[in-house]
């Protein structure tokens, strides 16, 4: 029989602090409350989480990082803390490793002889718990959650497309990556149809350390798919996912020839082109996903409309890149007469 746990200390910690009744308020205070010291109740978007931290005193370095957290790294001091953040990454992730580190500090009080940090972290779980808050505040606070909301709702039925588009447009207004943006999805409950949307990139297997593929990074599910999932770690190959798997495979190939960094999509010839040029709508596929029922998990298989598209950098020998998968469900009404199935669309 699994052993039903409570709140880890730090979410208990969180909940206290900021005076909510759930985790998912606290957070969302917790942004609100930080983004009020740089100006009054209408945000300045994008967020100057660089101005938050010089108001706190906190010193922000770039530089090379040799710990499990290759993004930033949260280092306090007697007089305060200082912030190391990787300087090869882009601004995105260099805004949303600050606001993550930002969250950190919420864990420390200081009393005048520097700061200390007011949770016994003993465990493995305790970490994974607080590392799970401060991306959660990260995504809060350079995201408001109203004007987040506003942005993304509307979806348009069956169109996978388009919810690309509005999600890198989202992500591009308020100068964060396109996973943050999913990410933060999650937590801002929209009325939307079926979708689900998800980041891979490659990865080994985390149980073992080896085969490196394509590999989910998070799922996000909206509308009537909110019971539906592709488990985190699952391959792109075992899902079902042809399409982000054939796109990835061919931009590997091309950058190995020709160092190309930007967003890419499959065309009809099933080559690779920038998104700005259109390509292909979407591809059929049958794909597998889970869903709960009544608090039971069951696999099964949908066809669906697949949209992809890879966001990809290269730097002299190191090959870099994710892709934005979002699935809808297939139905002849959507996708018209000239659809064929396990392929590319128009």
């Amino acid at each position: 029989m699994r052993i039903q746990r409570g709140p880890a200390k730090a979410e208990r910690y969180f909940v206290q602090q900021f005076g909510s009744a759930s985790l998912a308020g606290a957070i969302e205070r917790a942004a609100q409350v930080e983004r009020a010291q740089l100006f009054d109740d209408v945000p300045c978007i994008p967020v100057d989480v660089y101005g938050l931290a010089a108001s706190k005193g906190i010193k922000v370095d770039e530089g090379e990082i040799k710990t499990v957290c290759q993004e930033g790294m949260l280092i306090p001091e007697r007089s305060g803390f200082r912030v190391v953040l990787r300087r090869t990454s882009t601004e995105a992730r260099k805004r949303f490793s600050l606001a993550h580190e930002l969250g950190h500090v919420l864990f420390y009080r200081n009393d005048g002889d520097g700061p200390k940090h007011q949770i016994a972290i003993l465990s493995t779980a305790e970490r994974q718990a607080e590392e799970r808050i401060c991306d959660r505040f990260a995504g809060a606070l350079l995201m408001p959650r109203g004007e987040f909301g506003e942005l993304v709702a509307g979806f348009t039925p069956h169109s996978p497309l388009e919810v690309l588009r509005r999600l890198d447009a989202t992500a591009r207004h308020f100068r964060v990556s396109v996973p943050a943006c999913v990410a933060r999805l999650r937590a801002v409950d929209i009325k939307a149809p079926p979708y689900l949307v998800m980041c891979l990139s490659v990865k080994p297997n985390p149980a073992t350390g080896q085969d490196s593929t394509l590999r989910v990074d998070s799922c996000v599910s909206v509308g009537s798919w909110r019971g539906a999932h592709i488990w985190h770690h699952k391959s792109a190959d075992r899902a079902g996912l042809k399409s982000a798997l054939m796109l990835y495979d061919t931009w590997e190939k091309r950058v190995a020839a020709t160092p190309v960094s930007g967003c890419f999509t499959l065309d009809r010839g099933e080559g690779i082109i920038p998104v700005a040029l259109g390509g292909c709508q979407g591809a059929l596929e049958r794909v597998h996903i889970s869903k709960t029922t009544g608090g039971k998990w069951a696999d099964e298989v949908a066809d669906v409309l697949a949209a992809n598209w890879l966001y990809g950098w290269s730097h002299g020998s190191d090959r870099l890149a994710y892709i934005v998968t979002v699935l809808a469900p297939s139905t002849s009404a959507a996708h018209g007469p000239s659809a064929v199935p396990s392929g590319l669309t128009r």
